[in-house]
């Protein structure tokens, strides 16, 4: 289960991100963590949910990025945990995670993955979301966006959305639920 901070700057890349560490922990094998160690460039000995930045969140981080932009130049301004790929990096990373998705090799969660139960820093103003933005491109990318007020429906007036509803304190952890038959899974 994830939950999301009221008032986030950019939830979808939030959730994106989040939906990037089930497909580390769902679908990813070693040999997938080994792969993407090496496009970037990181030590075999570097731990994938330890450290300052964690592979574990640079590669939910490029999750998060491949399902938003297809091509991108430079990231440095907009992304977390110090994730930094060039462009072709990106362009591999994101092929390594569709080929994880058709690979036979069973998902085998890392070791002991921690349970994150504190907020973390928010990410920074996402870039925009029209198409035809490529993020670092000095001509197709106007600069960090602030969404809109999400309390403020389409042509102004109304009231605010209820709020969102927040874990109960001591809710046990509970695992996430196999994929259904017949979807890929």
């Amino acid at each position: 289960m994830v939950y999301l901070r009221a008032g986030l700057r950019d939830p979808r890349g939030v959730l994106l991100h989040e939906l990037g560490h089930l497909y580390d922990l769902r679908v990813l094998n070693h040999r997938d963590r080994g792969r993407f160690r090496r496009i970037l460039g990181r030590s075999a000995k570097r731990r994938w949910w330890r450290g300052s930045r964690p592979l574990a969140e640079q590669f939910a981080e490029a999750y998060s990025w491949c399902a938003r932009y297809a091509r991108i130049v430079s990231i440095a301004r907009y992304s977390s945990y110090d994730y930094r790929p060039t462009g072709r990096q990106h362009r591999r990373i994101c092929a390594l995670i569709l080929r994880a998705a058709a690979d036979r090799a069973p998902a085998r969660a890392p070791v002991r993955p921690p349970e994150v139960t504190a907020p973390h820093a928010p990410p920074p103003a996402p870039p925009s979301a029209a198409p035809g933005v490529v993020p670092g491109d000095p001509e197709r990318d106007p600069g960090p966006q602030e969404p809109e007020d999400p309390d403020e429906p389409e042509g102004g007036g109304g009231g605010p959305l209820p709020p969102a509803p927040t874990p109960p304190p001591g809710l046990p952890s509970v695992p996430t639920p196999p994929p259904l038959p017949g979807l890929g899974g």
